[in-house]
């Protein structure tokens, strides 16, 4: 096969919007036979529901495989490099942490690694800085009994 064009933000949209429908297949952690034939059927339907967006270049599933392994990289990446720059020290102008669309839409859907919280870990501190969240270790139990 000849080097196939890269996604325009048309196609991204469009593979985001299939990929909502099949995600907890798609990122299911069992390698079993019928997970895998799952997945496998999952990601056909997912190629056949990308192409049938209009504007967009046929693509195949591995190419959808392949892109999506691509997006989750660079969004984890990305998101440590925010991590790292919270925390940087020096001096300097203060680097540019935005995110793009993308990554926030793949995070959203929980595509993306977010870390656990841990009040006694040392990036403590980046958590509450950047979480309105209250899971952390220390609020466990509460959590558990408000269930």
């Amino acid at each position: 096969d000849c080097k196939r064009k890269n996604f325009t933000e048309i196609e991204a949209e469009a593979f985001l919007l299939s990929l909502e429908q099949f995600k907890l297949i798609i990122e299911n952690k069992k390698t079993d036979a019928t997970s895998n034939k799952e997945k496998a059927s999952a990601w056909a339907e997912l190629t056949a529901m990308f192409n049938s967006f209009p504007g967009v270049a046929r693509r195949n599933s591995k190419q959808l495989m392949t892109y999506y392994k691509n997006l989750k990289r660079k969004g984890n990446k990305s998101q440590a490099d925010r991590r790292y720059q919270i925390f940087k020290t020096g001096g300097g102008p203060k680097a540019d942490t935005s995110s793009n669309p993308v990554e926030d839409r793949l995070l959203a859907m929980g595509a993306l690694k977010i870390p656990l919280v841990n009040s006694y870990d040392s990036d403590a501190a980046y958590h509450k800085m950047t979480s309105d969240t209250t899971h952390c270790a220390t609020n466990c139990d509460e959590e558990v009994r408000s269930y």
